[in-house]
């Protein structure tokens, strides 16, 4: 895991600046789309209903994607130095990376959404 640092940290500094991206555009964009586009369809229709077998099929790499994360935890603990690995610190930096890995997926998404509504599509990245 120690060689990966490196390019973990060039991870990190991409999803900042992604972040700042949308916000970016947000504040810009001349011509945002605040209604989320078609107004006869509703929250419900747009992102929460799966309406075939087809829609749910394509929706299953998201349901799956979402617990992806878990067979890293491992090495991502051995990695710590020996001297601070305690179930009490692993306890912070896990709780402290979700809470970021949250928080950024919100605002990309959030402001994604306000600034193109409707015509933003499913999976931003």
């Amino acid at each position: 895991m120690k060689p990966l640092a490196k390019f973990s940290f060039i991870s990190v500094l991409s999803i900042v600046f992604l972040v700042l991206a949308v916000v970016y555009l947000y504040f810009t964009c001349t011509n945002p789309v605040f209604d989320g586009g078609d107004e006869q369809s509703s929250f419900y229709q747009n992102w929460i209903e799966i309406k075939s077998v087809t829609g749910f099929l394509q929706s299953l790499g998201t349901f799956v994607f979402t617990f992806t994360c878990h067979h890293t935890v491992n090495l991502a603990y051995e990695s710590l130095p020996s001297s601070i690995r305690c179930p009490k610190i692993w306890k912070r930096v896990s709780t402290n990376s979700i809470v970021m890995a949250t928080e950024t997926s919100l605002a990309i998404g959030i402001f994604a959404y306000m600034t193109f509504g409707a015509n933003t599509p499913a999976d931003v990245l």
